[in-house]
């Protein structure tokens, strides 16, 4: 949602530097957070105009065991079986198919890297449509010292096509750090 942070500026460049005769660019923002927001305002006005904006309002629609997977994985980190897995990213299929409809993607990427439910939702993109997700830093490192909940979301990398380090440095301590649980 466009916060004062490194992530923000790197997206920013990257939109800068795609040819928008070569992609057709679409973002979802929550709107709510960047309006209340005079900085993250600014950052969302520097998009070029190219850029498509999906805003995503309400509330995901979850039945009672699919909130009950969600507040377990949030507290606990994992889930107990395949089984509560595929039930809990189906939500997020259903939560992707809420706020795109029928768009068709040649690819979602998960640019930000640190929210959990973009991971599972961008997964319900469905088969045939490339996953990126970007670690901008030693993701094993930052579960360890700062944010448990990663540990979550290292079970989702196996759903993605591709896991993009911000440098040759980062990609060799992700892909050594990661490779075991």
């Amino acid at each position: 949602a466009f916060p004062p942070t490194g992530i923000t500026t790197s997206f920013l460049n990257l939109i800068m530097a795609l040819d928008p005769s070569h992609y057709r660019v679409t973002i979802v923002i929550d709107p709510d957070a960047i309006e209340r927001d005079r900085e993250r305002m600014e950052r969302f006005s520097r998009l070029p105009s190219w850029v498509q904006v999906v805003g995503r309002v309400g509330r995901m629609l979850s039945d009672p065991e699919e909130r009950w997977l969600s507040s377990r994985l949030r507290t606990s980190h994992s889930l107990n079986s395949q089984e509560m897995w595929d039930r809990y990213l189906e939500s997020h299929a259903r939560e992707f198919r809420r706020m795109f409809g029928s768009a068709k993607f040649d690819a979602v990427v998960h640019f930000d890297g640190y929210s959990s439910f973009w991971s599972a939702t961008l997964i319900g993109a469905g088969s045939g449509v490339g996953k990126i997700i970007f670690l901008h830093n030693d993701m094993r490192g930052e579960m360890e010292l700062k944010f448990p909940y990663l540990r979550s979301m290292f079970r989702m990398y196996r759903d993605y096509d591709a896991l993009v380090s911000v440098s040759a440095t980062m990609s060799e301590i992700n892909r050594l750090r990661l490779a075991t649980p």
